[in-house]
């Protein structure tokens, strides 16, 4: 086996996510589809390039824009990229909100990307190695909050069904890695934490992508003995327990060493002018707490714990601190700590991690003795990395950031000029705290202080002297918005948000009520603050494993600004919203999360005049407009939604019926919509039977008595097609109509033959 096999895992990733394979001749019109020659797309000159040569399907792959705005090889999104340093979204929507994939932000700059074009190149190759080192790393976290480890899981089996047929997913490191860039690394952690298996927008599930890109060498190990390969590109490496072997390839790689008293590693080409050894797993071991000895033209590196290194084919005398690191550098609010020197900071590897815990205000950069400093404004903090010159430093060695910490502090205004701080400031608080440990108190300056979080679960943090006249709270991490969120005052008056649904997570604002609060105290938050609620559930004290978040019963925004509010809506199922003093002359509702049109929902006036726009056949979701009819309402009321505000008026004061008009066939036709919790339902023998059914994740339905000469199953409301829906025999002889590829859903008919159903069974 040689670096190739993870090479080879690479490329199948891409081609199935970019959809060409480079060993196969291409049309036109298929690429036209995958829009590289759209000029505002692709940009590919079609005239440029030969479909049959693999060396320009391979650059095309780059180009490649799905319907989704997804680019690229490997199908990169807006916020992968923002979580790996190379983009930063444009404040398109309201209250500086974006749209996922519009790429109208900006581009940081890391690895020469200045551009969108840029980014359409091999560039692609180092970003996905960079985010399956990150996505491992939440992975990790994940599990090991759970009391697991990837070891725990792997070698499982789940089984699962595609086009008809069933198959065995086993777990392995490169179906994780795979599945991971599916679904994220929270759907790793669902999937093997609680046995659910979701699906992308087009509804592939991840448990394809571990069965389909399973079984390949990785950089990543296990606890046992591993072979870890790398490519010609840079490369971390993950070692953990066993007796591990490294093949890196090229590029510069980092390897990290795990603690293990019985290890003796092997390294194949490690190259002393590239690659490093991280210590990052060694709390407080330095290069000088190692010994390097020759053996038989090897250098064999000694752990204090007994554990060996060996580099082969690298002379024991090139070995120096240069080939060791110990980052990243994660630097937190630590009032009073004084300096904190970092010697031999590696400037190819090391990084400094901010953990999103500062704004750009919050720090100075500048140089003091031919070193480059860190400092916490008015914190009496300071990092200093030794020997390296603050013109060394780039953005790229901060990860973590504020958005505008490469402009503030790179940018051609940047001022590299120590701080000038009153002494008798230096330790009564942060001029802009953050979030900093899992219970942390934070104390404001009464001088518009931002409080920047980010997910940190089970966190109970607390904020004294926050100033609900001037100060804000940075919640842009969470990419939530207000109804996702509860505000209510706890036992002491003091303001509680609530971000359980999201994290099981808190912030405390010390002496503030509710009532002092409003939008203008939140960054990075669609919608507006609307009516305070009491806690539905008080949040646990101790966290608990990661699962779904459960969908928040708060009564939208009610209107108390006087000015034009934007109402911010997404998927909720089942859920019936109300919306108070909505003002027809200025508001607006947007449902831009819905990627729908007006044909796909009803908008009319219930019982008591108030104007409901139904969703039902999206997800059995309503909005109430208090005090507004229907016929008030125009277009300039919702935005996000195609067609015409007509198509969805129903001009009556009841709600459309539930079902499309049954077929006239001069026959009876019973209509049984499928209720969310039921699993059983039984057919008339009488007439002919049309049987509803919508989203209900993971529910297993059955129906007794259908007759495919007359009955019908209607799965409109699923806005699929039939490529996507097995149909097959059970075990039983029952035929099962399987939406896991959607939904983790099935529908079995009793008694029913897959072969006796034809296309007028099933309504798609």
């Amino acid at each position: 086996m040689s670096n190739s096999d993870f090479e080879q895992f690479l490329t199948a990733l891409g081609a199935f996510e970019s959809g060409i394979d480079t060993t196969q001749t291409q049309t036109t019109s298929w690429m036209q589809y995958l829009q590289v020659f759209d000029p505002n797309r692709g940009n590919v000159d079609p005239n440029s390039v030969n479909l049959s040569d693999p060396n320009d399907l391979a650059e095309l792959q780059y180009h490649v824009h799905n319907t989704l705005g997804f680019l690229g090889k490997y199908q990169f999104g807006e916020p992968l990229l923002i979580d790996l340093g190379y983009y930063s979204p444009a404040p398109t929507g309201y209250y500086g909100t974006t749209a996922t994939n519009e790429w109208q932000g900006t581009w940081t700059g890391k690895n020469g990307v200045d551009s969108k074009e840029e980014f359409m190149t091999n560039v692609q190759e180092l970003a996905i190695r960079e985010a399956f080192a990150m996505n491992m790393g939440v992975i990790n976290q994940y599990l090991n909050q759970a009391g697991k480890t990837i070891d725990d899981f792997l070698g499982h089996e789940f089984t699962y069904t595609r086009f008809g047929e069933a198959h065995i997913a086993t777990v392995t490191m490169s179906g994780i890695l795979a599945s991971a860039h599916l679904q994220g690394p929270g759907g790793v952690a669902q999937l093997l934490l609680h046995n659910i298996a979701s699906s992308d927008e087009y509804g592939t599930n991840i448990l394809f992508y571990m069965d389909k890109f399973g079984g390949y060498h990785t950089p990543f190990g296990t606890n046992g003995d591993d072979f870890l390969v790398g490519s010609d590109y840079s490369e971390t490496f993950m070692g953990e327990g066993g007796h591990n072997e490294y093949e890196t390839g090229g590029g510069n790689d980092k390897i990290i060493i795990a603690q293990n008293i019985t290890g003796n590693d092997v390294i194949q080409d490690f190259d002393i002018a590239r690659d490093v050894i991280s210590l990052t797993k060694f709390p407080g071991l330095t290069f000088a707490d190692l010994s390097i000895t020759a053996l038989n033209n090897n250098a064999v590196i000694h752990f204090p714990n007994g554990q060996t290194v060996t580099l082969n084919n690298v002379d024991a005398s090139q070995i120096s601190a240069n080939q060791f690191v110990s980052g990243p550098y994660k630097i937190m609010w630590n009032a009073g700590s004084g300096d904190t020197i970092i010697e031999n900071f590696n400037l190819q590897h090391d990084l400094i991690d901010l953990n999103y815990a500062f704004a750009s205000n919050n720090l100075a950069l500048y140089e003091e003795n031919g070193s480059a400093v860190i400092d916490v404004i008015g914190n009496n903090q300071r990092i200093i990395l030794a020997g390296i010159e603050l013109d060394e430093l780039s953005p790229f060695h901060f990860i973590k950031a504020p958005t505008d910490f490469a402009q503030v502090h790179f940018g051609i205004n940047s001022d590299h000029t120590p701080p000038v701080v009153d002494p008798g400031d230096a330790n009564t608080g942060n001029d802009n705290p953050a979030d900093g440990g899992d219970n942390n108190n934070q104390q404001g300056t009464m001088d518009g202080d931002v409080f920047a979080y980010t997910w940190n679960w089970g966190a109970r943090d607390v904020i004294q002297g926050f100033d609900a006249t001037e100060d804000k709270i940075d919640l842009q991490n969470f990419w939530t918005s207000f109804d996702r969120i509860q505000f209510y005052d706890n036992a002491n008056g003091d303001a509680v948000i609530d971000l359980t649904t999201l994290n099981n997570q808190t912030i405390t604002l010390a002496d503030v009520s509710v009532q002092q609060l409003s939008s203008a105290n939140f960054i990075g938050v669609t919608g507006t603050m609307g009516i305070h609620n009491e806690p539905n559930n008080p949040p646990a004290n101790e966290p608990t494993d990661p699962s779904p978040p459960s969908e928040n019963d708060a009564i939208p925004p009610e209107d108390t600004t006087g000015s034009g509010d934007s109402y911010v809506f997404t998927w909720k199922w089942g859920a019936a919203e109300t919306i108070n003093n909505f003002d027809v002359g200025q508001d607006v509702i947007d449902l831009k999360s819905f990627w729908s049109s007006y044909s796909q929902f009803s908008i009319y006036d219930n019982p008591q005049g108030n104007a409901v726009i139904d969703l039902s056949q999206l997800n059995n979701q309503t909005i109430t407009i208090q005090g507004v009819s229907s016929a008030e309402l125009s277009a300039k009321n919702i935005v996000g939604v195609a067609g015409t505000i007509d198509q969805a008026l129903t001009g009556h004061s009841i709600p459309p019926s539930d079902h499309t008009d049954p077929p006239d066939t001069g026959t009876v036709t019973d209509v049984i919509s499928h209720p969310v919790n039921s699993t059983n339902l039984v057919a008339s023998d009488a007439v002919q039977d049309v049987f509803n059914f919508t989203w209900s994740w993971g529910s297993q339905n059955v129906i007794d008595g259908f007759n495919p000469t007359q009955d019908t199953v209607d799965l409109s409301r699923f806005w699929t097609t039939n490529d996507q829906v097995d149909i097959y025999n059970n075990a039983q002889g029952d035929a099962v109509i399987d939406l896991s590829a959607l939904n983790n859903q099935t529908i079995t008919l009793l008694g029913v033959n897959a072969d006796d159903l034809n296309q007028d069974n099933v309504i798609f």
